[in-house]
């Protein structure tokens, strides 16, 4: 996560990393205390259960999970235009054990 990354991400507060070494080989620690982005290293997680909250996140974005529900709540039927996964593209940043299996998943919804 250098300055290239960074400058695409201006909302970006945190940055974590599941390396399990000491150091943070590959974030740029300097760029991103510059910009007030805290970085943590969590080498103890659960690589299933987080790749596949990420995939619920992108599944609720792409059929607009939380705009239908509100439809819903207010009485009325209608839904709001929603996507498929498939032929979407995802750019993971990073193959670690986590992104090895987001890899995985999102090959079943047949991502590119």
């Amino acid at each position: 996560v250098g300055p290239d990354v960074l400058e695409r991400a201006p909302s970006l507060k945190l940055v974590a990393t599941t390396a399990l070494s000491a150091s943070f080989d590959g974030i740029d620690l300097s760029a991103c205390r510059a910009r007030g982005i805290r970085v943590v290293r969590l080498p103890n997680f659960d690589a299933d259960s987080t790749a596949e909250a990420i995939v619920s996140m992108v599944l609720s974005q792409l059929r607009q999970l939380a705009s239908c529900h509100k439809i819903i709540r207010d009485g009325l039927w209608a839904a709001p235009i929603q996507e498929e996964m498939q032929s979407k593209t995802v750019g993971l940043i990073g193959v670690g054990s986590v992104g090895m299996r987001l890899a995985s998943l999102f090959k079943a919804f047949k991502v590119k």
